[in-house]
């Protein structure tokens, strides 16, 4: 795996445990909001599974960064080649074009 695909890896798992953080408040919400003490039951247990999983998540996230880090040479970088150095229109040649005018 290149240091691109781990890159778009560690987003995808910080977006999950992104939503697995905000599913575990809208279940706690949920629990106050619903009078039906079996359905509060039901959403307790499903907010504690969930709360395992994203704990499991953030242990993940961690290790992969220790990984990514250990990897990482203070110091060394690799030069990124331009694609197409041909020049553009962009909104500030055309600004700089009309106040020449």
């Amino acid at each position: 795996m290149d240091r691109r695909d781990f890159l778009l890896l560690l987003q995808d798992i910080n977006l999950e445990k992104f939503g697995l953080h905000n599913f575990i408040e809208h279940l706690d919400l949920a629990k106050f909001e619903l009078p039906d003490e079996s359905i509060v039951q039901t959403l307790k247990e499903l907010r504690d599974i969930s709360q395992r999983d994203y704990e499991r998540v953030k242990e993940i996230v961690s290790m992969l960064n220790e990984a990514f880090n250990q990897d990482l040479e203070p110091g060394k970088s690799e030069p990124i080649t331009a694609f197409n150095s041909k020049r553009r229109f962009t909104v500030g040649n055309m600004i700089n074009r009309s106040s020449t005018l």
